[in-house]
């Protein structure tokens, strides 16, 4: 057997393999012969096994890389489908040696992960997870906002991920920081290329102010100012939070 490490994952909701091959192989690497992603019989995803080519020795540095082309794939799956997320968690969880000078060396690592979320999950061919995780973004900080990105995910409020998610935005599409830059950059630049999922416009409630907010900054600001005369409901927040992540998906790869 080829050595391999394996990373367990929970709390990735709403996605699955949905034919028997479950496993890929990574385009232009010389070190991974191939990634499988395990899966329980409730279809859901649980680990992503990476197997080394045989000559390959593990050291910790190749560890810490695989967790974040792990993270990769989890930001572009998470962000590209908008999955629904619940104490999301990666860990290392075993790493098979057989090259080792002593001989064959099996590292199990304390990995024990509980879910009870019920949700509906969509089936996607193998070669999906083999687009998105030969996808990377070719944006001078790329791999900072890969981190970000993924840190979000961690979090469970949807309102403070929200929060978080918005700012990273703002870094990502205004260099001024203003909520107006981001406004401009839907207009311009995604909008037009985004004809399914169009943002929309809507007047600002900020007092003496006559521009037009786009909606996930309309949301946004509604909730951070907790004005009591304007209720922002359960679907408008859902809708802003998936509009969201398309725009940062989109600011990542544009």
């Amino acid at each position: 057997m080829n050595p391999y490490i394996l990373f367990k994952i929970s709390g990735l909701k709403g996605v699955f393999v949905s034919e028997d091959i479950t496993e890929f192989s990574p385009v232009n690497d010389d070190q991974v012969s191939t990634i499988h992603i395990e899966q329980n019989e409730d279809k859901v995803i649980t680990g992503l096994r990476f197997t080394m080519k045989e000559n390959i020795h593990i050291n910790d540095d190749l560890v810490f890389d695989l967790h974040k082309r792990a993270e990769i794939l989890l930001v572009n799956l998470s962000y590209k489908l908008y999955l629904p997320l619940s104490n999301l968690e990666l860990a290392l969880s075993q790493v098979y040696k057989p090259n080792e000078q002593g001989g064959a060396a099996l590292t199990l690592h304390d990995t024990m992960f509980i879910s009870s979320t019920i949700s509906i999950t969509q089936g996607y061919r193998v070669n999906v997870f083999t687009e998105l995780y030969n996808q990377n973004s070719s944006r001078p900080d790329a791999e900072d906002l890969y981190t970000l990105l993924f840190n979000t995910m961690k979090i469970d409020n949807p309102i403070i991920r929200y929060f978080m998610q918005y700012e990273l935005l703002m870094t990502m599409v205004a260099p001024d920081r203003t909520q107006k830059e981001i406004g401009e950059y839907i207009k311009s630049r995604y909008n037009p290329l985004n004809p399914q999922n169009q943002i929309g416009f809507t007047p600002t409630r900020k007092a003496g102010r006559t521009y037009d907010e786009d909606e996930i900054t309309f949301c946004r600001n509604a909730l951070g100012h907790n004005d009591s005369s304007f209720a922002v409901g359960n679907d408008t927040i859902k809708r802003a939070c998936f509009l969201l992540t398309q725009v940062l998906y989109f600011a990542l790869y544009n």
